[in-house]
């Protein structure tokens, strides 16, 4: 079980790392008028939503280690992580 969450806690780092790749340098602007990278930062989103269901649903006791606080389900905090994390990307 733990190879399965650090495999799933890997892929949510690797997502997260490609977005903010993808967004190097982009202002907003053009981030706003180029669909192609909304498409791939979107994809991104998604496999760090999946990956932290599948963490909720393989691995409780790390839910239970690491609380997001207020109730609120793993998935919701890892997107609101990563729209943070994207954000701040931008110059």
């Amino acid at each position: 079980m733990a190879e399965r969450l650090t495999s799933h806690l890997d892929g949510m780092k690797t997502a997260a790392a490609n977005a903010v790749a993808f967004l190097d340098g982009m202002p907003l602007d053009l981030f706003v008028a180029d669909p192609k990278t909304q498409s791939a930062v979107a994809m991104c989103l998604a496999l760090v939503g999946e990956a932290a269901n599948r963490i909720a649903a393989d691995s409780p006791e790390f839910i239970a280690a690491h609380p997001s606080g207020r109730g609120t389900r793993c998935e919701d905090c890892a997107i609101a992580s990563f729209t943070a994390t994207i954000l701040s990307t931008f110059p």
